[in-house]
This record gives structure tokens, C-alpha cells and sequence, in this order.
């Protein structure tokens, strides 16, 4: 915990304390909270510090760690948010599905990565009434999002989006029915 803290020593130091405390935190959890002070950390200096304790987190699969990851997914820079998405979705949170979806929508498919880590908390919390609604939302970046998870959950409700006004999104609908396979 103490080379956690040192700002004296290297970042690369400083995260493998992280990766180290998430090992024994997965048997003792109280060597979690040094990891969820940093989780909460948000100067800009320390950024991938932040983004490697979320992931550290979201690897502990905490429930109660659900708001930190909430918290986060406002963070800058992308990789902090990228983290904290992919942390709700191994949490299995549905309720984050509202702001998984808010998140998309900044987003705009401006970065195909944090999308990828957006999809996989949608994918983890398994809405399923959310993401059927949200492939009607007014947003394609929406959209795509939750065409996307169903994919991933393998649901025959991406055929609704075969639909759709966007011919990108017909399209990558079209993809996952045969890619997947979607069967029904």
C-alpha cells in the first residue's frame, strides 16, 4: 500500500501495487480500499492510475462498487470511462443501462473503443426492456449501442433494427443475425 501512495515512485511501480492489491484483495477485501481511493482520484496526473484501479475493481466483481463506476463514466480522459463500463458490466448492473446509454450519446461513435467497453456494460447488465427500448431512441450512436449488446446476448430482437432509417445500422444488424448466429 505504501509504494500505492509514494507519487515519488514511477507510475509503472505504482500500478503494479494496484494489480497487487487486487490479488489479495480477492482474499482479503479490505486491501480493496487503497485500489478505491484511486478509483476516486480525478487529477488529470494521475488519470491511467485511476483507470487501472477501476479495472482492478471491476475485476473484483464488488456490487457496492457499482456508484464509483456510475461516478466514472464522466471521468476524462476515454480510458477512465472505458473502465468504469466495463466494470458495471461485470458487476451485471442493469440499472446503469440509463447511463451506459447517456454515455454513448457523448460519445457520438467518436471513439470505437470506449463504445466497445459502453457495449460491454450494456452486455453485463442484460436490460433487456432498456435496450429494446433504446433501439428506437432517437440517437444512432444509441442505437448501434444496444443493437450491439444484443448481439452479444445473442437476441433475436436486433431484427427490429433491420428497420431502421439508418442504413449503417440495417446493416450491422443484418451482420450480427449472421455473424452470431441469431437463429430465431
Amino acid at each position: 500500500e505504501a509504494t500505492l501512495d509514494d507519487p515519488k515512485l514511477p507510475e509503472t511501480a505504482r500500478r503494479h501495487a494496484l494489480w497487487g492489491l487486487g490479488q489479495v484483495g480477492a482474499r482479503q477485501p479490505a486491501a480493496l480500499a487503497a485500489v478505491r481511493n484511486h478509483a476516486r482520484n480525478a487529477e488529470p496526473a494521475y488519470a491511467e492510475l485511476r483507470a487501472q484501479a477501476l479495472r482492478v475493481l471491476g475485476d473484483a466483481r464488488y456490487t457496492a462498487d457499482a456508484e464509483l463506476f456510475l461516478e466514472a463514466l464522466d471521468a476524462e480522459p476515454a480510458r477512465v470511462r472505458y473502465f468504469a463500463a466495463q466494470g458495471l458490466g461485470k458487476l451485471r448492473h442493469a440499472p446503469a443501462a440509463s447511463a451506459l446509454f447517456a454515455a454513448l450519446e457523448r460519445n457520438h461513435d467518436a471513439d470505437v473503443a470506449l463504445r466497445h467497453g459502453l457495449v460491454m456494460g450494456l452486455t453485463g447488465g442484460a436490460n433487456l426492456a432498456a435496450l429494446r427500448t433504446a433501439t428506437h431512441d432517437a440517437s444512432p450512436a444509441i442505437r448501434l449501442g444496444a443493437l450491439l449488446a444484443l448481439r452479444r446476448l445473442g437476441r433475436s430482437e436486433v431484427t427490429e433494427v433491420l428497420q431502421d432509417s439508418e442504413p449503417a445500422l440495417v446493416r450491422e444488424a443484418a451482420i450480427a443475425i449472421n455473424d452470431v448466429p441469431i437463429a430465431d
